[in-house]
């Protein structure tokens, strides 16, 4: 009987590795598989691996909800392998268990990976086309590993509405994480919004408005970004961007728009007789018009008039126009904003 070799058997040791992690043997496999092609049908799968087709497909299908692979929208899909430092990491956030060893495994995936690339600079993919199901697996761990800071673009149509701040942010901001998100002014005119806004400044999160964002987008750390391409009543698609020029090119999009964007502040009680440069102001440079500034501060259209015009005859100026460029120039809101 023929010896096998050491190779063979250190492979054969590996396989199976992430059972703790809830994914089968043959779930591993086809997954191998997917990262050394870079995508591949079930026929070729099947074909590749000499596995009947229909263990292939049942493969897949547990490596999709298990946010392990994403297919192509066709009629005969192509299936691709979720980068393994995000997709495992993620499991294991999940599974505490056997931690180490998991660890270790998502090292060997990616030395694996690596090793079958080839006429490439760099040793990883910059992008991944990801599905709205994977995405919102993926999505809450990459929102827990955040250390530093998360900037985003906030814009309609919003396919989920909170009040408040979801739990995911809140423990960012706990842990100390820094939250500033530029808001498209569009989004002042949904019904409770200002409401979400305060909350979210109040918890902490920094946020500015501006006229017209081009797209939606959040980044974590600049070293991950997600950003939606598509959106569609039966579902959506989203680009997964790694650190590379392209991630930095979308940090240096969002630091041109904070800096031209209109600080959004609110205080605890708008209320109490504060002064309507802390009150009224964040109003005004984030694009509200007079009826949602009266609803937000509870106020009459006679007395946000005169207000107004209150705070014009403090800057010397004639007409709104110039009071708003006289505001801009001399910045009274930002300065009491963090940069």
């Amino acid at each position: 009987m023929p010896r096998r070799s050491r190779k063979s058997e250190a492979v054969t040791e590996r396989m199976g590795a992430l059972s703790s992690l809830g994914i089968e043997s043959s779930e591993e496999t086809v997954y191998r598989e997917l990262l050394i092609t870079h995508g591949a049908k079930a026929a070729e799968l099947s074909a590749r691996l000499r596995m009947p087709q229909f263990a292939v497909e049942f493969a897949l299908q547990g490596l999709e909800r298990k946010g392990l692979a994403s297919r192509s929208p066709y009629a005969t899909p192509t299936f691709l392998a979720v980068p393994p430092d995000v997709a495992i990491e993620a499991l294991i956030a999940q599974r505490q268990s056997e931690l180490h060893r998991a660890r270790a495994t998502v090292a060997e995936l990616r030395d694996l990976a690596r090793s079958q690339r080839v006429k490439r600079e760099h040793d990883e993919r910059v992008a991944e086309i990801l599905s709205e199901e994977t995405i919102s697996k993926v999505f809450p761990e990459i929102m827990t590993a955040a250390r530093d800071e998360i900037i985003c673009f906030e814009r309609l149509p919003m396919l989920v509405w909170d009040a408040m701040p979801n739990d995911a942010e809140l423990q960012c901001l706990a842990r100390g994480v820094r939250i500033r998100i530029i808001a498209d002014s569009a989004m002042l005119k949904v019904p409770r919004h200002l409401q979400r806004l305060r909350s979210a400044v109040q918890a902490g999160e920094t946020y500015r408005v501006f006229s017209g964002l081009p797209l939606k987008m959040v980044i974590v750390d600049r070293a991950v970004g997600i950003v939606p391409v598509t959106t569609s009543p039966s579902g959506s698609s989203h680009l997964l961007v790694r650190s590379s020029p392209l991630l930095q090119a979308f940090c240096d999009i969002f630091d041109v728009f904070w800096r031209v964007a209109a600080p959004f502040s609110v205080g605890e009680d708008e209320d109490a007789g504060q002064d309507d440069a802390d009150t009224l102001l964040p109003l005004l440079a984030a694009g509200l018009n007079d009826k949602a500034i009266e609803q937000e501060l509870r106020i009459s259209r006679r007395t946000l008039t005169r207000r107004v015009a209150d705070l014009m005859r403090q800057h010397g100026a004639a007409t709104r126009f110039q009071f708003g460029w006289l505001t801009a120039k001399s910045q009274p809101i930002a300065s009491k904003r963090r940069p």
